[in-house]
């Protein structure tokens, strides 16, 4: 335990996360509204679905925040054609791209210096945001139907209640959604000539993203009005804020991976 506990620290040192995170809460922050503009359209511009899963998502992050994608989701409804589908496109693409870099980077610093460049880097890092949304929308289309199966379930198993049970087993289908993302992240980002298990980390991970979700949500709901301070631009500082906090703990899990690694092959040999 001390030996992993002074080789994590020495990545976090060395990677410095507060940067790494600050830097990728940039690039997530304009990803996420072009993202929105996708999922609305492969929703098949339905209002109302959008408004129910943005109902769920208020679970985890501040009113503030909500309220700004509203604001924006009901832009996107009422303003909604072809040439907004294509720049949201773009720039999902664009930002995305950067934002899988910019983690391919920092995850290469914490396994010894590795740099990705050349084609191969580039073009995953198109690809890469591609799967991310197809994720995405699988997650969001179990959690919109999952009720109906549940309620169908229970029609061939009469003398069993489950119905009411799907309000707390959607958080379970999101965490293995997040799991499932961040998985496929960290094997992304590992340097395959430097091969380590990336579960571990993913677990980890995915328990503190929703965890981290949960408590900031309350910690921002119980605290002062934040438009006091930041004005009109309070809730984009919270979303921010939340973002740049979710980053951090992806980037814990990277270190986790390959702290545990090194502590094990050292005490191999």
């Amino acid at each position: 335990l001390i030996a992993f506990g002074k080789e994590y620290m020495g990545i976090y040192q060395k990677t410095n996360f507060p940067r790494a995170s600050a830097a990728m809460a940039y690039s997530v922050t304009m990803t996420f509204f072009p993202l929105v503009i996708c999922l609305y359209t492969m929703l098949g511009q339905n209002y109302e679905l959008a408004l129910r899963i943005l109902k769920f998502i208020e679970s985890f992050i501040s009113e503030d925040s909500v309220a700004i994608i509203k604001d924006f989701l009901r832009y996107v409804a009422m303003n909604h054609n072809q040439a907004m589908l294509v720049a949201g496109i773009a720039m999902f693409l664009t930002t995305s791209s950067a934002m899988f870099r910019s983690l391919q980077v920092t995850i290469g610093d914490m396994q010894g210096g590795v740099r990705f460049n050349g084609l191969k880097f580039f073009i995953s890092s198109i690809i890469y945001p591609v799967i991310m949304v197809a994720s995405l929308y699988f997650g969001v289309v179990v959690m919109l139907t999952g009720s109906k199966f549940i309620n169908a379930l229970n029609s061939f198993l009469p003398f069993i209640d489950i119905a009411p049970s799907w309000s707390y087993i959607r958080f379970i289908v999101f965490g293995g959604l997040v799991f499932l993302i961040l998985l496929g992240t960290f094997f992304a980002c590992q340097n395959h000539s430097f091969a380590y298990r990336v579960w571990p980390g993913a677990v980890l991970s995915t328990f503190a993203t929703v965890g981290v979700c949960i408590v900031f949500s309350y910690f921002i709901s119980e605290s002062v009005k934040y438009q006091l301070v930041y004005g009109s631009i309070a809730s984009i500082v919270l979303l921010m804020l939340w973002i740049y906090m979710t980053c951090m703990v992806i980037f814990l899990g990277a270190a986790f991976n390959i702290a545990l690694d090194k502590v094990k092959h050292s005490s191999e040999a």
